[in-house]
C-alpha cells in the first residue's frame, strides 16, 4: 500500500485519499477485463478527491428505472476545486466504446463552481458518470462530495409518439409524430432496445407545434418491441412502441429439371415394385 498512487505525500494516514476504498475507478477498464463496475449507492453522500495525476476521472455507475428522475451532484467542494461532469447512456449494455452521451454540466451557476445534472431515465438501465477537475488539479487536499438522489414516489409519465406504422421490418421507413411543441424547437428521436440506443434523427418543430420525422428502422434493431423516444433540450418528452417483424420466410422455387428427375425416379420404383409382386406372386 506503501507505493499506491492513491497516497500522496505525508505522513501517517494523511497519505490516505479520501475515496481510496473505491479506487481504482477507471471505466475503460472495467469494461475491457468484464469486470462489473461498482453500483453508486442512490440516496448517499459519498466523499471523493482528485487524488491522481492531473486529469483524474472519478466513474461512478447508476441503475436507474424508467420514468424516475435522479440528480447527480458536487458540493462541498474544497478551496480551489473546480468539478466538470458527464453522463453516459447505456455503459453495461453498449460499453465503453457504444455508450451515448446524455448531458454534461461544469459550473451549475455562475460564481459557483460545483456541478449537477437532473435526468429521467427513458428506460431502464445504466448510467455512466464521470467527474474531472475542470482546471486538472490534482492531490489529496482536491476534496468534493459526490451525491446521487432519487425523487422517491415520482415517476415521470411521458407523452405519447404517433407511429405509422407501429410495425415494420428492420431498413423500412416509418413516421414519428409529437405535438403541442413550441415552433422551431428541435426534437431528437432514438431507438431503444434493451438499455442500447441509437439516434434516429432531429426534427425541427413546425409552425403549429407539431414535429414529424420521416425514419428509418435501424438494421441491427432485434425483433419484437422496440421503444422509440423523443428528446427536447436532453428531457425526454414521448416515447413510443415499435414492433419490428421478421420477414416471411419464402420457400426456393424448385427448377423443371428437379422435378423431371423426381418425378422419373418415383415411376422407375413404382415399376419395379409391381415386377417384384408379379415375381412373387409366379413362385
Amino acid at each position: 500500500m506503501a507505493n499506491s498512487h492513491y497516497l500522496t505525500a505525508g505522513n501517517g494516514n494523511d497519505q490516505v485519499c479520501v475515496d481510496a476504498t473505491f479506487e481504482p475507478d477507471d471505466a475503460y477498464w472495467y469494461d475491457f477485463w468484464d469486470v462489473p463496475l461498482r453500483e453508486f449507492p442512490i440516496g448517499e453522500t459519498e466523499q471523493r478527491a482528485f487524488c491522481e495525476e492531473q486529469g483524474d476521472t472519478d466513474w461512478v455507475l447508476i441503475r436507474a428505472q424508467r420514468g424516475k428522475i435522479y440528480t447527480v451532484e458536487t458540493k462541498d467542494l474544497a478551496p480551489g476545486v473546480d468539478t466538470r461532469m458527464v453522463l453516459y447512456r447505456g455503459f453495461e449494455e453498449k460499453h465503453w466504446n457504444g455508450m451515448d452521451e446524455f448531458g454534461a454540466n461544469d459550473d451549475r451557476a455562475e460564481g459557483d463552481p460545483s456541478s449537477m445534472i437532473t435526468f429521467t431515465a427513458p428506460s431502464t438501465g445504466s448510467f455512466l458518470v464521470g467527474i474531472a477537475a475542470a482546471n486538472d488539479a490534482a492531490g489529496r487536499d482536491q476534496t468534493y462530495s459526490l451525491s446521487i438522489a432519487e425523487f422517491t414516489g415520482t415517476t415521470t409519465e411521458f407523452g405519447d409518439i404517433s407511429l405509422s406504422p407501429n410495425q415494420a421490418q428492420r431498413g423500412v421507413a416509418f413516421t414519428a409524430s409529437v405535438g403541442g411543441l413550441s415552433p422551431a424547437e428541435t426534437v431528437d428521436f432514438w431507438w431503444e432496445r434493451g438499455g442500447k440506443a441509437d439516434k434516429l434523427g432531429t426534427v425541427t418543430v413546425d409552425d403549429n407545434g407539431n414535429a414529424v420525422g420521416s425514419l428509418i428502422v435501424p438494421g441491427n434493431a432485434v425483433a419484437g418491441a422496440n421503444q422509440v423516444e423523443a428528446f427536447v433540450a436532453g428531457q425526454v418528452i414521448a416515447t413510443a412502441t415499435l414492433t419490428v417483424v421478421e420477414p416471411a420466410a419464402v420457400a426456393p422455387p424448385q427448377s423443371n429439371n428437379s422435378k423431371s428427375k423426381n418425378s422419373k425416379s418415383k415411376k422407375g420404383k413404382g415399376k419395379g415394385g409391381k415386377k417384384g409382386g408379379k415375381g412373387g406372386g409366379k413362385k
